[in-house]
């Protein structure tokens, strides 16, 4: 008897068009497409490189620096590439190679970016408490200023409240930083 799958994906890449555009329509915004976890399991190559043709995508975002290599090596994906997952030491020599652009979480990756003058965002921790900066180190950045800021919602399926505090609380620590 042969085997039968007992749950299969069917991804529309038709679908998935009509969703970015209806997105970017709605908010008025160009979108960052996250493909990390091989595009949550649908499969990393193929819907970035059906993704990179739209010109609602102005980012794309992974977890990991090797995500970003497969993107640009594998994919031929030429917009930016956002990893979202910060960097090891050892893979900073990545992120300049394939032009790759960290989030950094921390004051030793802030400070490599700075040195190397890459381009960067930062993640502000408002809550989660695992990643990104509790204090803004405003000396180092009103010298080199991020390209983007972003803060995690630890929560927002099961606890709104909260994340009405951590996007307040996100707000608040950056002010410092709009204001220059």
């Amino acid at each position: 008897m042969p085997i039968i799958p007992r749950a299969q994906w069917l991804i529309s890449l038709e679908c998935i068009k009509k969703n970015v555009i209806n997105i970017s329509k709605f908010s008025n915004k160009k979108v960052i497409a996250v493909v990390k976890a091989n595009a949550y399991g649908h499969g990393l190559i193929e819907i970035s490189r059906y993704l990179e043709r739209l010109k609602e995508i102005v980012f794309f975002a992974v977890s990991s620096v090797e995500e970003g290599v497969t993107l640009r090596e594998r994919a031929n994906i030429k917009k930016p590439i956002l990893i979202l997952g910060g960097f090891l030491r050892e893979e900073f020599p990545y992120i300049l190679e394939y032009n790759l652009t960290p989030v950094v979480s921390n004051i030793e990756q802030l400070k490599e970016v700075v040195k190397a003058s890459i381009p960067y965002h930062m993640n502000v921790d408002t809550g989660m408490g695992r990643l990104g900066f509790t204090e803004i180190p405003y000396d180092i950045i009103y010298q080199f200023p991020p390209e983007g800021l972003m803060t995690h919602l630890s929560c927002a399926e099961i606890d709104p409240e909260f994340s009405e505090k951590q996007i307040s609380n996100f707000f608040e620590k950056i002010k410092g930083i709009k204001n220059k």
